[in-house]
């Protein structure tokens, strides 16, 4: 049986086939990125850098990956978790072993002593076989340590810049890039981490021109063939808090006096009915998103909301809240909805994905007929979220250093928000 080692080993192997990127001791920080970006796409699980670059040798780590590392690793590879990867390769090491041995199965007893030129061509062609799976598996593993993939750039070589045009909601933004210098058959600028904002640029054009209907802390990057060659920031930012409903391919910006009501930042179903043009609002969030520079750090901070979704069933049937922290080093997103919908709920840490799905996230279910008080902290290294001062959720998290510039808070259905603060200051 092979080791846990041998099988991480294998299992980096059949993913640097998959991705053909060449020598992975040649990968940036912007490939593990990218790969982190594959697997969740793939997966729905959120891995992040230091984990794969630990995987991969990068960073020195004498613990053992965690089991649902490992899982999501063999989840990207097709298998439903890890221990079904590990028994299929115990499986084809069991059958390679008993196709190269000389004598089998079927040679037991007398007839074995019987040799025929028939059973003797089974053997030679199952040797043959057996030679040239080794020897493909060694071309491609040379191929890989040579880094001889033609899918390999060196990001010195592109040119990569950009300019905001306005300070305001929506912002376009000129791209200026260059990968006249590689042998490529397509480039594409991507506006975030979503690929679905992916757009196809010309491989011998200098500028493009993309627009962000939504504020946020963007790591815009510029693709060629299947490789990120360059990142820069997109910081579209707000002037303080803009009502925004979700929509495609456009959302719906609210004005600030539709929005403040009693002193509240506010959704009522009757706004909602006339900007949407509909009684129901599942699956529709409805915004409130304030994106600056709160000069506030990573490594230690206190968020606090009072809010409550006052829609009726029949309006969201699981009128959920969803809290954003969006941050330079990506995001925290934690929701809380109806008791009755916590098995859709998820939660997004700097150390991934916990979903409810296979997690007991009963403590982020309430009741919404009172205003509900909702904290994030994370001080010494363990993010904590607390409902009504009560602990709901607590994760040891890493130092990811960098700081908030964003808060988003998305109600499905309406909802009223009576302060948000940061650090104990209210954000207004």
């Amino acid at each position: 049986m092979s080791t846990e080692r041998e099988l991480i080993l294998l299992c980096r192997v059949r993913i640097e086939q998959i991705l053909n990127w060449g020598d992975s001791t040649l990968w940036t920080n912007s490939d593990f990125e990218l790969l982190s970006d594959k697997i969740f796409e793939k997966t729905t699980i959120r891995l992040s850098i230091s984990t794969l670059k630990r995987i991969w040798g990068k960073v020195k780590y004498d613990n053992s990956p965690t089991a649902a590392t490992l899982n999501a690793l063999a989840n990207f590879l097709g298998y439903a978790s890890w221990r079904d990867f590990e028994s299929e390769q115990n499986k084809a090491a069991a059958v390679a072993k008993a196709t190269a041995s000389p004598v089998t199965g079927d040679q037991e007893g007398p007839a074995s002593v019987e040799s025929t030129p028939k059973r003797s061509n089974r053997v030679l062609v199952r040797a043959l076989t057996m030679i040239a799976l080794l020897a493909a598996s060694a071309v491609v593993v040379l191929l890989l340590v040579k880094g001889r993939s033609p899918h390999r750039f060196d990001p010195k070589l592109a040119v990569f810049n950009l300019r905001e045009i306005s300070d305001d909601l929506p912002n376009s933004v000129v791209f200026e890039y260059d990968v006249s210098a590689y042998d490529a058959d397509s480039a594409f600028i991507q506006q975030s981490w979503d690929p679905n904002r992916r757009e196809r640029v010309s491989l011998e054009g200098k500028q493009h021109t993309s627009i962000y209907y939504q504020p946020g802390y963007f790591q815009a990057k510029l693709i060629v063939n299947d490789t990120i060659v360059k990142e820069d920031v997109v910081w579209v930012k707000t002037k303080g808090w803009r009502g925004i409903i979700e929509g495609e391919p456009v959302p719906i910006y609210v004005s600030e006096a539709d929005i403040r009501v009693n002193n509240r930042l506010t959704y009522t179903s009757k706004l909602l009915r006339e900007k949407t043009g509909s009684p129901v609002f599942n699956q529709r969030g409805a915004t409130f998103q304030n994106v600056q520079d709160f000069g506030v750090s990573l490594n230690s901070f206190d968020f606090e909301a009072s809010m409550r979704n006052t829609s009726t069933p029949e309006e969201s049937i699981c009128r959920r809240v969803v809290f954003t922290l969006l941050t330079t080093g990506g995001a925290i997103i934690m929701p809380i909805s109806t008791k009755g919908c916590i098995s859709e709920l998820g939660v997004l840490t700097p150390d991934g994905f916990t979903s409810g799905k296979d997690n007991d996230l009963s403590a982020f279910g309430v009741d919404f007929d009172t205003m509900q008080k909702f904290k994030i902290s994370l001080h010494d290294s363990v993010l904590t979220a607390d409902l009504n001062d009560k602990v709901i959720f607590t994760k040891k998290s890493k130092n990811i250093g960098g700081k908030v510039v964003g808060i988003r808070i998305a109600f499905e259905g309406a909802g009223e928000v009576d302060y948000v603060r940061l650090n104990g200051q209210v954000i207004d």
